[in-house]
């Protein structure tokens, strides 16, 4: 695989050479010979069904653990993650500020996990699937931005298990994670007084931050060895 890093900040993924091949001008992107797809969820799905291991258990053949799996992944995408951008992320990016209720609509989103986790140690069933893989990265980007998980002790302790079980965890995620903890204590130290947003130059180290945590969100950055590392984390449980 050709990691080909694309720079928001200078508006690369604006550019028409790009847009011609994601006219969606998101990330990532995935391009294989005459196929393009993005949606992090999305491509994770066609790795695993495309390169994985014969009814791989990231993303097994039967249908119903596909459907569960894949109301998962939406539930991240749509719900959960949705409600952490509306709270955090815009106004990290100042396009809002935070209040009450989307807080009380996020940390409602996070409850829905922690039912989900109520008599499973995984969020699909009783082993590791893509939707761990997804919602850890969720999850974790949230506790680096001081959400309090603890109110949500299933969601803590999986997250945790997450940590232990997912092999390449550390050098995949938290790295990003670590960066992007950075930037958040930088925002909470240095704040605009008049309009309580980020400040330009705090945008721009962000969205640096960001990029990476998407790549995390395809399973790391090296898709060679990606689904190797996967595939161990599976059979370590």
């Amino acid at each position: 695989m050709n990691l080909i890093p694309v720079d928001l900040v200078t508006k690369e993924h604006l550019k028409p050479e790009f847009v011609a091949i994601n006219p969606q001008h998101t990330l990532p992107t995935l391009v294989k010979d005459d196929f393009v797809l993005w949606e992090s969820r999305a491509i994770m799905v066609y790795l695993v069904e495309t390169f994985g291991k014969e009814d791989d258990p990231l993303f097994p053949k039967d249908t119903e653990k596909q459907a569960l799996i894949n109301q998962r992944l939406q539930f991240d995408m749509g719900t959960l993650y949705q409600a952490f951008i509306d709270q955090y992320i815009n106004w990290f990016f100042g396009y809002s500020k935070k209040t009450e209720k989307k807080e009380k609509i996020l940390q409602e989103a996070i409850g829905f996990l922690d039912t989900f986790l109520k008599n499973s140690d995984w969020v699909a069933g009783d082993s590791l699937t893509l939707a761990d893989i997804s919602l850890a990265a969720s999850i974790s980007t949230f506790e680096v931005s001081g959400i309090d998980l603890n109110k949500h002790g299933n969601v803590s302790k999986w997250l945790q298990r997450c940590k232990d079980k997912m092999v390449g965890y550390k050098e995949i995620n938290q790295v990003g994670l670590e960066r992007f903890k950075t930037i958040v204590v930088n925002k909470m130290n240095k704040r605009d007084s008049q309009t309580d947003l980020v400040t330009t130059e705090e945008v721009f180290t962000a969205t640096e931050v960001l990029k990476n945590a998407v790549k995390a969100k395809i399973i790391g950055e090296e898709f060679s060895d990606s689904i190797n590392k996967i595939n161990q984390a599976v059979s370590v449980h």
